[in-house]
């Protein structure tokens, strides 16, 4: 659902495009090279220190495949923050 520049954005109008982005996400992120397994492989490499003690925010984290993988190399402390409510409980 895009909206044109003419339609005011509010909480109704917001919601809408989040939702449209929420059914589309998956193919967005293999059509791109599946950013999150990136991502994770360039924090692996960054970070140096103790992955137990290693607390990682992850903002935008869509439906948590950033921290899916994180963990399962050995992170605990990770924190997902993103704007759609939907893709939040699927990274539950």
């Amino acid at each position: 659902m895009v909206y044109p520049p003419e339609v005011e954005l509010n909480s109704e109008t917001m919601q809408g495009c989040l939702q449209e982005l929420s059914g589309k996400y998956s193919d967005q992120y293999t059509s791109s090279g599946f950013p999150p397994k990136i991502c994770t492989l360039i924090l692996k490499e960054l970070i140096k220190s103790n992955k137990l003690k290693c607390q990682i925010l992850d903002i935008g984290c869509g439906k948590g495949y950033v921290g899916e993988y994180l963990k399962s190399d050995g992170f605990l402390h990770i924190t997902g923050l993103d704007c759609s409510r939907s893709l939040l409980q699927v990274a539950k």
